[in-house]
C-alpha cells in the first residue's frame, strides 16, 4: 500500500466513524463547543433545571488526530447535604432548596470576565470561559502548555453560595468541582461544636458538607455495554511492594475509598480498544478524600464514597428522592441486585468536606474547592496532546526490572 492509498484509507475511516458519531444532539442555544490551539475538541449540551441547577449531557471529546468519541450521557450534581455538628440541622440543599429557579444567580460581567454568559430566561445562569493550565508535561527542555473549558454556575440556599464548576481539558481530563462560601449562619454556646470566632464569644457550629455527582457514562457512544472496574494497590513483602489488582464490579453495589490500598475506579466499553488492543475507559481518581462522613443510622446513602447502578431515569438523587412512580427514596434502595455488567450503568460519587469555623471566616467565608477528576485511560495509545508518531513508542532510556 502506497502513502496515497494509505492517506485515503485513514480519511475514510475517520468520516466513517464521524458519521457514527456526529457528536451532541442539543437544543437550541445549549450546543457548546471548543476548539482548542492544539486541535482537540470537546462538544456537549447544558440545559437547566430546577433542583438540580445546571446539567450537562452528550459530552464528546475529539483528539487533536480527529478521533471523536462519546464520554458521557449526562451529568450533574445529585446532592449537597450539610449536617451541623451539634445535630441540630441536616439540610438536602438539592431537594429542599433547589440549585435552579429563583436560587440560580444572575452572573454579571464581572464575574464571567474574559467569557461568554449563557442564559436561562433573562438570568445570565453559566459563564463558559477559555483558560491556561499550565504544563501538559515537561520534560528537561521539552515542553507543552495547555488550555481548559471552564463551565461555572453559582446558586444561593439557605445562607450558602454553591459554585457547580466543571473544567473539560484539552487532553480529555474532566475536572467536577464545588465551591462552598456565604457567611456564617449558626451559632451555639457549647465548644464541642465548634470554636469560638471574633470578639462576640459566640460558639460558630461546625458542620459536615456532603457532595454527590451523577455519572451517566456512555463510552464510545455504546452505552449498553459498559464495565466497571475497581483498583487496588496492595501492599505485599513487608511493604516493599505494592501490586495491583484489577476487580469488575458485576452487580449494583456501593464502594468506599480506600486511602490505604490507593482504591479507585474506571468505567470501560466492552467491545472497543485503542490501537494498542486496550480497552478505552474513563477513570475516576479521588482526589480530595481526607474526610470521612458517619451519618446517622438513617442516613445509609453515606456508609460508602462510590456506588454503580443499572440506569433508571427515576434515579436522580443520592437522598430525598421522589418516589412517584414506585422509585426508591435514596441511594441505598437504588441498590436491588441488578446485573450492571455489560448494560448502560450510572456512576454516584461523594466527597465531604468538615468546615470548621475559625476567626477568617468574618464577615464572610473563604472559598473552599472539592472535587475529583475523571481521566481518559487507554482512549489513545499515547497522549493524544503530547506526542504524534509511531503507538509502539517507548523512551531511550526506559528501563524493564
Amino acid at each position: 500500500m502506497n502513502n496515497r492509498t494509505g492517506a485515503v484509507l485513514v480519511a475514510a475511516i475517520l468520516f466513517m466513524y464521524k458519521s457514527a458519531f456526529a457528536g451532541p444532539s442539543c437544543q437550541a442555544g445549549q450546543l457548546i463547543s471548543q476548539t482548542f490551539t492544539n486541535g482537540s475538541k470537546w462538544e456537549l449540551c447544558w440545559e437547566h433545571k430546577n433542583q438540580e441547577g445546571i446539567v450537562l449531557k452528550d459530552m464528546f471529546f475529539t483528539t487533536p488526530g480527529g478521533l471523536e468519541r462519546k464520554v458521557l450521557r449526562e451529568a450533574s450534581l445529585a446532592q449537597i447535604h450539610v449536617a451541623y455538628d451539634d445535630g441540630s440541622l441536616r439540610v438536602f440543599h438539592i431537594t429542599d432548596y433547589g440549585l435552579g429557579g429563583n436560587n440560580l444567580q444572575n452572573l454579571d460581567v464581572s464575574q464571567c470576565q474574559n467569557g461568554q454568559r449563557l442564559t436561562v430566561g433573562t438570568t445570565h445562569a453559566l459563564c463558559r470561559r477559555l483558560e491556561d493550565r499550565g504544563y501538559i508535561y515537561k520534560d528537561y527542555g521539552t515542553k507543552k502548555q495547555g488550555q481548559l473549558l471552564d463551565l461555572y454556575s453559582q446558586s444561593n440556599t439557605d445562607g450558602y453560595t454553591w459554585i457547580v464548576r466543571w473544567q473539560f481539558y484539552d487532553d480529555g481530563t474532566i475536572e467536577p468541582l464545588v465551591g462552598a462560601t456565604g457567611a456564617l449562619n449558626r451559632f451555639g454556646s457549647n465548644t464541642d461544636y465548634g470554636d469560638e470566632t471574633g470578639t462576640s464569644g459566640a460558639i460558630a457550629v461546625a458542620s459536615a458538607v456532603n457532595y454527590f455527582w451523577r455519572l451517566d457514562f456512555d463510552i464510545a457512544g455504546n452505552g449498553a455495554n459498559d464495565i466497571v472496574e475497581e483498583f487496588n494497590i496492595t501492599p505485599t513483602n513487608n511493604g516493599s511492594n505494592k501490586a495491583v489488582s484489577i476487580s469488575r464490579l458485576t452487580t449494583e453495589t456501593g464502594r468506599k475509598v480506600d486511602m490505604q490500598l490507593k482504591r479507585s475506579w474506571r468505567v470501560r466499553d466492552g467491545s472497543i480498544t485503542n490501537s494498542d488492543g486496550h480497552p478505552v475507559s474513563y477513570h475516576l481518581e479521588a482526589l480530595h478524600a481526607g474526610y470521612n462522613y458517619s451519618g446517622r443510622s438513617d442516613e445509609t446513602w453515606a456508609q460508602n464514597d462510590f456506588y454503580v447502578t443499572r440506569n433508571d431515569s427515576c434515579e436522580r438523587f443520592v437522598a430525598n428522592n421522589s418516589t412517584a412512580g414506585g422509585c426508591a427514596s435514596g441511594l441505598t434502595g437504588y441498590l436491588n441486585g441488578e446485573n450492571t455488567d455489560g448494560t448502560d450503568v450510572v456512576i454516584w460519587y461523594g466527597l465531604t468536606y468538615h468546615h470548621f469555623p475559625r476567626d477568617e471566616d468574618l464577615p464572610y467565608i473563604p472559598t473552599r474547592w472539592d472535587g475529583f477528576q475523571l481521566l481518559p485511560r487507554d482512549w489513545t495509545a499515547t497522549s493524544p496532546v503530547a506526542f504524534a508518531g509511531p503507538e509502539n513508542w517507548l523512551p531511550t532510556n526506559y528501563r524493564i526490572n
